[in-house]
């Protein structure tokens, strides 16, 4: 049964110079049954976060609290189910009003979840105990599988679930760059001006990489290089999109995300130059415990 019970806001920060959400859209979604408060412009997580909420999902196999680690597409902990679409990289999607949205994999609750007594047996399950397990006998195959599935990691389908539309495009431009914080929207700018024809491809919803958490000065600095990139009549910027790989003759794919009537599509793109601007990927310091949640 849901409940009709809205948290509050208990750790939202203030106001602060260049914040991307809007303080004057606000809604509700739900997160586990329960009513949570949003601005527009909050992904699901830091909306979540601002509640106070701390453990978004639980690890693959001994079933540890799992926390946010980055706060980005790559947050390998906040993955959830929205709606009957699994597997969702909720530290980067966009929160929107009356989205319903649950943890995966967890039995009965997040908060109490019965398949973390795998911790209690973690001698016996060592790293790839699955591939040499449950082989013999064959014919109690069946009975394993069905015990297995439980503990797949992922979310789940419905059979009725509507299916988003996917296409492709062809793109052939003289100079693609990846990554478009200061130095990929610099790179960009200078191909740009000697006449080149350019593709900048940024994975976050915003150009501008760790800018975007500056003070005044980084703030004026993003707003000059995001109005010139605009402005050049010869630059396509991709947001919400990704470089996924570079192939024999410089051909580049590329993941562009959350167009109108779009899930997603595949941009085949025969470059000449190819320009990477990615940033960094934060990794975390190796120590006991270092996966606790806070």
């Amino acid at each position: 049964m849901r409940s009709t019970v809205t948290k509050t806001e208990s750790m939202r920060l203030g106001a602060q110079p260049g914040e991307v959400i809007d303080r004057q859209q606000r809604f509700t979604f739900t997160w586990n049954g329960r009513e949570y408060p949003a601005y527009s412009g909050d992904t699901i997580v830091s909306a979540l976060s601002a509640a106070g909420e701390r453990i978004f999902s639980r690890s693959f196999k001994y079933h540890r609290p799992r926390g946010l680690l980055t706060a980005s597409y790559l947050d390998p902990n906040c993955i959830l189910q929205v709606g009957d679409e699994p597997n969702v990289r909720a530290a980067h999607r966009r929160v929107t009003p009356g989205m319903t949205v649950r943890s995966q994999n967890t039995w009965p609750s997040l908060r109490f979840d019965l398949k973390a007594a795998n911790q209690t047996i973690e001698r016996f399950l060592p790293a790839g105990f699955y591939y040499k397990t449950f082989i013999k006998p064959q014919r109690l195959w069946p009975a394993y599988e069905s015990v297995l599935r439980r503990f797949a990691a992922g979310g789940t389908v419905s059979a009725s679930a509507r299916h988003g539309s996917f296409d492709k495009r062809y793109v052939h431009p003289d100079v693609l760059v990846a990554g478009g914080g200061p130095a990929g929207m610099a790179a960009a700018l200078a191909a740009a001006e000697v006449g080149a024809q350019v593709l900048l491809v940024e994975e976050e919803h915003e150009l501008g990489g760790h800018l975007r958490w500056g003070g005044y000065e980084e703030l004026q600095t993003l707003d000059a290089l995001r109005a010139e990139v605009y402005a050049a009549s010869n630059i396509e910027v991709m947001v919400d999109s990704v470089v996924a790989g570079r192939y024999d003759g410089n051909w580049v794919s590329v993941v562009q995300r959350n167009l109108p009537y779009l899930v997603e599509r595949l941009v085949k793109a025969r470059t000449k130059s190819l320009v990477v601007a990615a940033g960094l990927i934060e990794r975390p310091y190796v120590f006991e415990g270092n996966d606790t949640p806070g």
